[in-house]
């Protein structure tokens, strides 16, 4: 029998509900998804009506248009909360994907008899099953990642003799997540990352410039100009900085990322090859990391200048508030930036890229020279 809950808060009595609205999702008392199913089934099903007048057997959108829209219009909406309200119940993914099959159909204007696997094919959707899984898998691996307790629990969790016999899906899926992990090399945060927090001390040793105030509009100079322009703000403004490094980062078109970078010092160029996952950004950031570990290792009595061609990675850096947790990688950056002696100046500057630096372009070859061969 269900037993009524009742939550007495301040001198007043909150009644339950059937269901609420929660950042976009509705949850109902027993967390079924039903609801939100249909809710978001409502709300696409109009969509699909506006996609579907834009086409005829003969005539409107081209198919790629169509696919387009249904790829930003509809399934976002479909996808936002998916592993919580369609894993609640089993026919929440079977109404889905009906109505995904549906929708395919109307869009393309496809007879009734074409078959399913061929909408799919022709649109290039996935199924509303793989979506599912694939975006539970993510957030779990998120949550692996940065919560060691959980991580702890899932071992226990996958590990024989199986006793959970009800959540035999469930209990594969958490062990594909846990091998990907492992695999991958993912790097798992530690409770000592995941308490750090910025403070006034890791950056008031550290000047962060992105950007040259001489080049104001980088389209409107030649090469020669920007360069010319770069080469005397360097030379005016660091002049004291004996060690240059210049970094860079690169993707390739099939994922693959490499980090280096250039000591005009020491004439030393090293590249690092990293996970076609890594984001052209998060390249970015690593080479500053590597590039400032390079110096603190090996010219820690000289002042270091880390030349970049990234602004928004530099910008980034700058925009640093107090008490923000950052990823790992900043945080190594601003672990370096709190090793610096009184004695040991560091700087951040941004330039132009392909301007015909040496430094600069020394570290973009040995970058997609990595990303190509690793």
């Amino acid at each position: 029998q269900k037993q009524q809950l009742t939550i007495n808060y301040d001198d007043i009595s909150i009644a339950p509900v059937e269901k609420c609205k929660y950042l976009g999702v509705i949850l109902d008392d027993k967390l079924s998804g039903v609801h939100h199913t249909t809710y978001i089934i409502n709300r696409c099903s109009k969509d699909v009506l506006a996609l579907k007048s834009m086409r005829g057997s003969a005539w409107g959108n081209h198919p790629d248009t169509q696919e387009q829209l249904m790829k930003h219009l509809i399934l976002p909406k479909i996808d936002y909360g998916i592993h919580l309200y369609a894993l609640g119940h089993s026919r929440n993914i079977q109404k889905l994907q009906v109505f995904q099959n549906t929708a395919l159909r109307q869009i393309t204007s496809a007879v009734k008899t074409t078959p399913i696997p061929s909408l799919h094919s022709v649109t290039n959707a996935v199924y509303i099953s793989t979506r599912v899984s694939y975006v539970s898998e993510r957030n779990l691996s998120r949550l692996l990642m940065f919560h060691s307790a959980l991580r702890e629990t899932a071992n226990i969790f996958i590990q024989p003799p199986i006793k959970y016999n009800n959540h035999a899906k469930f209990r594969a899926q958490v062990q594909t997540v846990v091998n990907l992990l492992e695999e991958e090399h993912v790097h798992l945060y530690t409770n000592e990352q995941l308490a750090f927090r910025v403070l006034p001390s890791h950056k008031q040793k550290v000047r962060i410039s992105p950007t040259i105030p001489t080049i104001s509009k980088k389209n409107t100079m030649t090469e020669s100009q920007l360069r010319a322009l770069t080469l005397e703000h360097l030379q005016c403004n660091y002049n004291e900085y004996t060690c240059k490094i210049y970094t860079d980062g690169s993707k390739m078109d099939n994922g693959n990322t490499a980090l280096a970078f250039y000591c005009d010092l020491d004439h030393i160029a090293a590249g690092v090859k990293r996970h076609p996952s890594t984001s052209i950004f998060q390249a970015e950031l690593d080479a500053i990391s590597v590039a400032l570990h390079h110096a603190l290792t090996h010219h820690a009595n000289y002042n270091v200048l880390i030349v970049s061609d990234s602004q928004s990675a530099i910008e980034f850096l700058q925009n640093l508030s107090i008490g923000d947790n950052p990823d790992f990688i900043t945080q190594n950056i601003l672990k370096s930036f709190t090793a610096a002696t009184n004695q040991h100046k560091i700087a951040i500057q941004w330039i132009p890229s392909h301007i015909n630096v040496s430094g600069n372009d020394i570290a973009d070859l040995m970058a997609k020279f990595h990303s190509k061969y690793g």
